[in-house]
């Protein structure tokens, strides 16, 4: 049985042989002369229908594995393929070729930098991981990858006010923001209106140019050659694919202008002061073709005196008479969703908390938390004569029975 150590090594050797065969071949090529340069203009005219069949397979279908597999799953899988497919152990014809393409394979993601380089190649292709391009391969055997699209503008940034209950109960707000959009008066061209602006020199008009890039060996997208073509942006269009000899008077020529835009927000329940909410979409639109920017709203939440807030639960103070306090009752207390009624048990003392269950702050996925009301026991500032004697009887009745419990103490002392 082979060891990991044997595999690693065996699936290295097998990638350099691979290699080594590829570029003696690519040399004899090129010494052919003019043989060999007919050979290659009839490769290169036959490649058009067959590139499908010639495209290099994904690394990570070749090892079965998932975009974001971790090195240690890279690892775990070669093992496992090299055991099955390693012409030692394997007398397939056809173990021999699949054993060195789950080396190429590894060789390629198992290291980081040429494992981004790859991915980054392969971004936004098809399902299959192969990069493919609208235009044909080069002369060259290149292939050719479509360049990612824009990236969209920067955000921006405005300031939303809430009322207290706006931001504990969500709200559906507008507001009015200053945006980069398409020019009214030439629709984004950047032309002056009835002008028509020539084709791009440089990209004949199709707001990309080419740049060829050598890879390294074991990295290379086309096995045969090591090179790569890559579309870029064109630098003298800016990807527009042509190029504006008269100005719109209204921008400039940039084909975008700064424009008022009323913007419907959905402000969810729980909002903080001081916390952001982003909108994709509807900030700064992109100059060639790319996906608008964002806005982001810095919230703003106005205080009230009466009532705060800490996380989902709300406080509050509650008055109380006397009477209430020490014989129990309900009170009538004001909360986000209206008014209800809180119990007041009998003896409720100065300072205690009474609090109403799921009558605070909702958010989305946490629930909904409490409103604590503080105790303030009122006592009365104007007495009657009738109520003057029931205190006084009251005073009698608590010096009484503060006595009989001292005497009591003292008997069992």
């Amino acid at each position: 049985m082979l060891n990991a150590a044997r595999l690693l090594s065996a699936a290295r050797a097998a990638c350099l042989q691979h290699w080594q065969r590829r570029d003696g071949r690519s040399r004899r090529r090129a010494d052919g002369g003019r043989g060999g340069a007919a050979a290659a203009a009839r490769g290169a005219a036959s490649s058009a229908t067959s590139s499908d069949a010639h495209q290099p397979p994904c690394h990570y279908e070749v090892l079965g594995l998932a975009r974001g597999a971790s090195r240690e799953q890279i690892k775990r899988a070669i093992r496992q393929l090299a055991r099955q497919w390693h012409p030692d152990v394997n007398p397939s014809p056809a173990a021999n070729e699949r054993f060195q393409a789950i080396s190429i394979a590894f060789e390629v993601l198992s290291d980081e930098g040429e494992r981004e380089q790859y991915d980054a190649m392969h971004r936004g292709s098809s399902s299959s991981g192969a990069t493919r391009s609208s235009s044909s391969s080069s002369a060259g055997g290149g292939s050719a990858g479509r360049a990612p699209s824009e990236r969209p503008p920067p955000d921006i940034h405005a300031r939303l006010q809430l009322d207290f209950r706006e931001a504990a109960l969500g709200a559906r707000r507008s507001v009015d923001v200053i945006v980069e959009d398409a020019c009214c008066n030439c629709g984004g061209s950047g032309a002056a209106p009835g002008s028509m602006p020539p084709p791009c020199e440089m990209c004949k008009g199709r707001g990309e140019i080419t740049k060829r890039q050598r890879l390294g060996a074991l990295n290379a997208f086309n096995h045969e050659t090591g090179y790569c073509d890559f579309h870029v942006c064109c630098p003298i269009c800016g990807g527009r694919g042509y190029q504006v000899a008269h100005p719109c008077g209204c921008c400039g020529g940039a084909g975008l202008a700064a424009q008022p835009r009323r913007v419907a927000v959905r402000v969810p329940p729980g909002a903080e002061d001081g916390g952001r909410l982003r909108l994709a979409g509807e900030g700064d639109v992109a100059r060639v073709g790319g996906p608008r920017g964002g806005l982001v709203l810095e919230l703003h939440v106005l205080q009230e005196a009466s009532i705060w807030r800490s996380g989902l639960d709300l406080h509050s103070q509650l008055a109380v008479p006397l009477w209430d306090a020490a014989l129990g009752g309900t009170a009538t207390v004001h909360t986000l969703r209206g008014t209800a009624s809180l119990a007041i048990p009998p003896g409720t003392q100065h300072g205690a908390v009474l609090s109403l269950a799921a009558a605070g702050v909702e958010r989305e996925g946490a629930g909904r938390g409490q409103h604590h009301f503080e105790v303030l026991v009122e006592l009365p500032r104007q007495v009657s004569s009738a109520e003057v004697a029931l205190l006084q009887r009251l005073a009698e009745l608590q010096r009484w029975r503060g006595g009989a419990r001292s005497r009591r103490q003292g008997e069992a002392g």
